[in-house]
């Protein structure tokens, strides 16, 4: 006898965040796609694919009924905010690209470094939010992430557009993650302006000595732990970690566009992936097996 397919609400939520999850890594993939054209030819067509995926979770979420207020604040806290924070992120980018200085590299270097001053002083503004943000706390989840809360919103400020929040606090986590994009963005583009400022050898030797650089739908933690599964795994051999995380390093662009990632980094960091950066890792290489099985 054929065994009845669970179609609970348990089921139907699980499959909801496989899902979403999976959108999210495919709309990653579809901005890094569209990253020729003008500054704002760039945004707006950003900004329209990434309105357009938050529409259809939106609509995808309200079609799910009976959900528990946990699954929801799931919802609110975890997974809406990472769509609308790349809103933000690209909003926030094209400002920079605008206003970014004309002349000299030290002016163009003040200027970015203004920016993290900037961000720097809107986390500490909302710290204790920040704190709570980053150590995963969920005390009040139940007040900061419900949309039938009558609370007044913690968020700095009212969304541009109508639909970005839902919550008290679901549109501050979304600024919150967009700031750290932003700062892995400016920190990357200073340190491409520092090695400007070295000495650069002959023309001849620049070409010869040039490296391809891809861009990942990953982060660097994400990429560590890839690297180093990949390892363990014996799918790449002959080498150790840290001569292989050496080899990769200046050929990796991450999912935020952050440049002249370091060896370091991507060693140290397979070591302290958080469980989120696990989740999405292993969500890419279901999506890569499913489309393996596909070919």
């Amino acid at each position: 006898m054929m065994k009845k397919e669970n179609t609970g609400p348990a089921s139907v939520w699980v499959l909801f965040e496989k899902n979403s999850e999976l959108a999210y890594l495919d709309l990653q993939q579809r901005l890094t796609d569209i990253e020729v054209g003008t500054p704002l030819e760039i945004l707006n067509a950003a900004l329209a694919l990434i309105q357009a995926d938050i529409q259809t979770m939106d609509n995808s979420f309200a079609d799910v009924a009976d959900l528990s207020d946990t699954t929801r604040i799931v919802f609110f806290k975890e997974i809406r905010p990472k769509f609308v924070a790349l809103w933000l992120f690209y909003l926030e980018r094209y400002h920079l690209i605008l206003n970014k200085p004309l002349g000299a590299k030290q002016g163009i270097k003040c200027f970015y470094e203004s920016e993290l001053q900037q961000l720097d002083y809107f986390l500490k503004r909302y710290g204790f939010y920040y704190s709570y943000f980053r150590s995963g706390m969920s005390q009040t989840d139940h007040l900061y992430f419900l949309p039938d809360i009558k609370m007044a919103s913690a968020a700095p400020e009212l969304p541009i557009l109508p639909g970005m929040s839902r919550t008290p606090c679901d549109y501050l986590f979304a600024r919150f993650l967009s700031c750290e994009l932003i700062i892995q963005y400016v920190l990357a583009q200073i340190i491409d302006l520092d090695k400007q400022n070295l000495s650069l050898p002959a023309v001849p030797d620049l070409v010869k000595k040039k490296k391809v650089q891809t861009q990942f739908g990953l982060s660097v933690d994400q990429l560590g732990m890839a690297v180093r599964a990949a390892l363990d795994a014996s799918v790449v051999k002959g080498k150790s970690f840290q001569s292989l995380c050496e080899e990769l390093a200046p050929m990796v662009v991450t999912a935020s566009g952050q440049r002249n990632v370091s060896a370091g980094s991507l060693r140290s960091n397979a070591y302290t992936g958080e469980d989120v950066d696990k989740h999405v890792l292993i969500r890419a290489m279901e999506k890569m097996i499913r489309l393996i099985k596909e070919y």
